[in-house]
């Protein structure tokens, strides 16, 4: 819409959001997977970085800043009214990382990857706590969110830790397996304990009525 209304078919890029409900690190895949601003054009770049990463970039292939440089990640995110007429909330977070992890393809596209993998891991555990809220005959709204709300509390800290770890000499493959391991490992044991406090309705399961408005069975 922003590019109909300027002239000789101009691109226009708007800037992505970070909501602010979310830690800075569940932001981190909108930052890191665009193309630099100096590099083609909107049909090889969909997004672009944001110009502060391509200075960063400069800098370490300069050799004026080490790639493992650290560096303190820091996001303010404002949340908007009804039509964005109005801010009804600011929030600040940040997080340690070296300076490869902002500068680096291979690092970038590892972080990225594994916020993304999260993404669906958690996806997953809010998928189960509303299953298991339906076979019981609850509403699953709340249950959904609030299993969302513990499992991105429980991966918090260890994605920061594991982040912060990664440099320019990191095995990338073996970094994010690791990532993997630990995200399955916490989220498999949340989801044991959403399974044993779902009690007796849950396991016995309920009838409810199916799109074709025949009975079926839920468990």
């Amino acid at each position: 819409n922003q590019e109909k209304k300027g002239d000789h078919g101009s691109i226009v890029y708007m800037p992505v959001q970070h909501l602010p409900d979310r830690a800075v690190w569940r932001g981190l895949g909108g930052m890191l997977a665009g193309a630099g601003s100096s590099r083609g054009t909107a049909q090889d770049a969909p997004r672009l970085l944001p110009p502060v990463l391509d200075w960063l970039d400069r800098l370490t292939n300069s050799r004026a800043l080490d790639p493992d440089h650290p560096v303190r990640f820091r996001v303010v995110a404002a949340g908007y009214g009804p039509q964005s007429s109005t801010i009804a909330a600011v929030t600040e977070d940040a997080m340690n990382l070296h300076m490869a992890v902002l500068t680096d393809s291979d690092l970038k596209a590892t972080v990225v990857s594994a916020i993304e993998a999260t993404d669906k891991a958690v996806f997953a555990v809010r998928a189960l706590a509303g299953n298991l809220a339906s076979a019981s005959g609850a509403l699953t709204d709340g249950p959904r969110e609030r299993a969302a709300e513990q499992a991105w509390h429980i991966l918090d800290r260890p994605f920061r830790a594991w982040a912060a770890r990664l440099t320019a000499e990191t095995d990338v493959q073996q970094e994010l397996t690791v990532w993997h391991r630990t995200a399955a490992s916490l989220l498999r044991k949340l989801a044991d304990e959403l399974v044993e406090s779902a009690g007796d309705k849950a396991w016995k399961g309920r009838h409810v009525a199916s799109t074709a408005g025949k009975s079926s069975h839920l468990d």
